[in-house]
């Protein structure tokens, strides 16, 4: 894992939030702050299902750590 301050503003990548996953993250120049795609399941009758993803919002200083997209074959 890299350390926070090395992330790059200028490109994607996988952050830790303190998630039990990586998110696919950026930064966001209009807020100043790291936006990241977290995944959402609702429950419904008991069972899994409509999932979805939710942009989130984070200060800069919330960001742990981050690591490249893989390369694509």
């Amino acid at each position: 894992m890299n350390p926070a301050n090395t992330a790059p503003k200028d490109s994607q990548f996988l952050g830790d939030f303190g998630w039990p996953w990586l998110n696919m993250t950026h930064w966001n120049e209009a807020s100043q702050k790291w936006a990241y795609a977290n995944y959402q399941v609702g429950d419904y009758d008991g069972g899994w299902n409509d999932s979805y993803y939710e942009t989130e919002l984070e200060s800069e200083s919330e960001l742990r750590g981050w690591l490249p997209l893989p390369s694509v074959p």
